[in-house]
Order: structure tokens, then sequence, then C-alpha cells
């Protein structure tokens, strides 16, 4: 899917133009900056329109949980929660749980209750799609260009730098393709990267505020949140949500 990506090739050229290409000619560094850019332009500017023309078909789509009722909602974000944290670790329990600082029995009878079972989880994983390597994608290009240029140098600075190359072409292309993406709604994305002691409780407590914020009135976002207006207040009150903001 081609998107139209507005100053690309500008914020490509402005990134190259900030490296401090240095090569070893007769064993002493020596700046190839002002040489090699100009011939990095081609290749880097092909690199982040092709990363930036398969992010739309590589996203995953993510429950949006503003849609969901409360009790509904809390279950489903810890369920993604330990998901994205036993996928990290390889779906090694014990290593999931020290990253999350939590026994591993803990964490072993959360995914019970969230009918995570390690063996389902391994086979399924094999059966995904291959993931959206942006990196993967700049390293590729580069190799398209390899032996095109006539100047010994760029070949070599390749070959010895792709690595930094493709990260720092990869980071300006998620930067383009972030900005552009457009929020509108509750996502639990934003929460994987929190300790476990945090995160179910910062969601919930945001999950109240978004639904305050969309919808205003007490009777209104009881009804969306799937409970009584009594039931909203006393969570308002333990969640430390004055009634007054509503």
């Amino acid at each position: 899917m081609k998107m139209a990506i507005k100053n690309l090739e500008s914020k490509v050229v402005n990134e190259i133009n900030s490296w401090d290409i240095s090569l070893k000619h007769n064993g002493k560094p020596v700046n190839y900056s002002d040489k090699l850019n100009c011939l990095l332009y081609g290749p880097g500017i092909d690199a982040v329109r092709k990363i930036c023309d398969s992010y739309e078909d590589s996203k995953t789509p993510q429950t949006d949980f503003s849609q969901l009722p409360y009790e509904q909602a809390k279950k489903e974000f810890m369920k993604q929660y330990l998901l994205h944290h036993l996928e990290k670790n390889d779906y090694n329990v014990k290593e999931t749980a020290e990253s999350l600082g939590m026994g591993w029995s803990n964490l072993r009878q959360h995914m019970k209750t969230k009918n995570l079972k390690v063996n389902e989880l391994k086979k399924s994983e094999k059966e995904k799609p291959q993931l959206f390597n942006p990196i993967a994608i700049v390293e590729e290009t580069f190799n398209q260009y390899n032996g095109l240029f006539s100047p010994l140098m760029l070949n070599n600075f390749l070959k010895k730098k792709k690595k930094i190359l493709s990260e720092r072409l990869s980071k300006v292309a998620l930067d383009i393709v972030r900005k552009d993406d457009s929020i509108d709604g509750l996502y639990a994305q934003g929460y994987f990267e929190l300790p476990f002691q945090w995160a179910p409780g910062k969601f919930r407590k945001d999950y109240v505020n978004f639904m305050i914020e969309k919808y205003k009135h007490g009777p209104a976002i009881a009804e969306v949140m799937g409970m009584t207006y009594g039931s909203l207040r006393g969570l308002l009150h333990q969640e430390g949500i004055k009634l007054r903001e509503i």
C-alpha cells in the first residue's frame, strides 16, 4: 500500500547529512561525508519509502478498550499485557515472571485465569506471518545497491556500516509513519512496558478518565461501562476521581 508522505525525501536527506562518515585510508580515519552523502540519498530514500509502504499492511488490529465495558476491558487488558511479555521472553514463564518482578507461580495463576497456555501460544506463534522488520527492509534495499557504485569507498562503507545505517533510517521511517497514525480510542500498547505493579492500575484509571472525557455525564458513563450509576460512583471514589469532575 503506497503512502503519500510529505517531505519524505528531505527528511532522509537531512538525516544522512547529519552523519559523520569516517573510513580508514592508508590506516588513518578520513571523513568522507562530503563524498558519500550524495551517493546515499537515493538508496536511503528508497529504503525509507519501502518501510512506509509496508507499514500499514503489517499493522495488527488492536482492541479499542473504550468500546468495551469496564469489567471486560480489565480482563482483556491483563490478557494482552501478559501475552506481550510472554512473547517478549519466548514463552519462558520463569524469565517472564522475573522480568515482571513477580513469582512464577503467581504468573502461572494469572495465565490460568486468562486461559493462556504456553504450548498453544508457541504453536500459534509458528503460524504467524513474518513480522514487520524495518531494519531488514533497509538492509535488503542496500544489498540491491551493492556494486552499483564505482567508488570503492562507498561499497566499503556499506559493508562495514550497514547495520548502523539501517537502524538510523528505520528510525526516520517509523517516526514518519507513527506521526501519521491518528489515535481515537484507548489501546493497550502504551502500557506494555510499565511494571506489572503499575500497569493494571494506570490502565483502569485512564480508562475511567477516558470515558468521563468522552461521555461527560454520570448516567451515560455508567451505561457504556456496563454498571449502575451507584457502582460508578463507588469506582470513582476508589480511583480517587471526584464526582464533580464529570
